[in-house]
């Protein structure tokens, strides 16, 4: 469809290699494109907490035929199988929502958060019901988790082809005493990280940091003139409606000299 329109597209990894362009490496070769414009868009990936065993975990079951043991919104939709007992870490929108869908498909899902309640940037009323209804569904929640401890697989229990995990954390009531709760698998919904490692951003004198991602002016124009950016590597409003807002500014603002100017704050 793209090169119906006239686009080029260059499959491979990008990164810069200068203020005005782009080196594109396959296993093969290397591209080099210069620009007078640029965007970039590389959006961003589920940010797995440091838990010790956590990520361990991730990487272990993450391919083949062994169910996914860490679940994240990469990989969940890809599910054949519907875990019996699942841990969610994250009492957020995304959370909540996959929650409630999780328990009433059938899984026992139990909700974990540090807070001492759900949706904490969200009106208190508003987080009041989902937490009633979700409660109401059958949803058990455990919260003022003062430290995650770590997470372990027992290989030998299976729950169909789930491997047994076994979650350890302290309570903020409960001193240094460990509390273990055993699940099939976890789903991680504490946020999200931007992809900004392996760009180079540095070679063409664009600012960024791990947190916030690529930053913009409200041009979305970032520190090179040249260089514009749009989505989650950019926005702390990680939603495709928002992506497709700002995308249009751009267009406008680096394709016909536009000054719109981005009004989300």
């Amino acid at each position: 469809f793209a090169k119906k329109l006239g686009v080029d597209v260059f499959i491979g990894k990008a990164s810069f290699d200068s203020e005005g362009s782009v080196m594109v490496c396959t296993d093969d070769f290397c591209t080099k494109l210069k620009f007078n414009k640029a965007c970039i868009a590389t959006g961003g990936r589920p940010r797995i907490p440091d838990i010790p065993g956590l990520k361990d975990l991730a990487r272990d079951y993450s391919g083949g035929e062994k169910k996914p043991a860490v679940l994240t919104s990469e990989n969940l939709f890809n599910l054949v199988e519907l875990p019996p007992r699942l841990a969610v870490i994250g009492t957020g929108p995304i959370g909540m929502e996959l929650a409630q869908a999780f328990q009433r498909l059938g899984s026992k899902v139990v909700v974990f958060g540090r807070a001492d309640r759900i949706m904490r940037r969200e009106d208190a009323d508003i987080a009041k019901m989902v937490y009633e209804q979700a409660k109401k569904d059958g949803v058990t929640f455990v919260f003022g988790v003062s430290k995650y401890e770590k997470v372990v697989a027992d290989k030998e229990k299976l729950s169909g082809s789930f491997p047994e995990l076994c979650l350890s954390l302290s309570l903020n009531n409960d001193g240094t005493a460990q509390n273990h709760f055993k699940f099939d698998a976890i789903l991680v919904a504490t946020g999200r990280q931007p992809n900004v490692r392996s760009l180079d951003l540095e070679k063409a004198n664009v600012k960024f940091d791990d947190h916030s991602g690529v930053l913009v002016n409200d041009k979305l124009e970032t520190s090179n003139p040249k260089i514009f950016a749009v989505g989650d590597v950019c926005s702390p409003y990680q939603f495709t409606h928002v992506a497709d807002f700002m995308a249009r500014i751009v267009v406008r603002n680096a394709l016909f000299f536009g000054k719109q100017k981005n009004v989300l704050p």
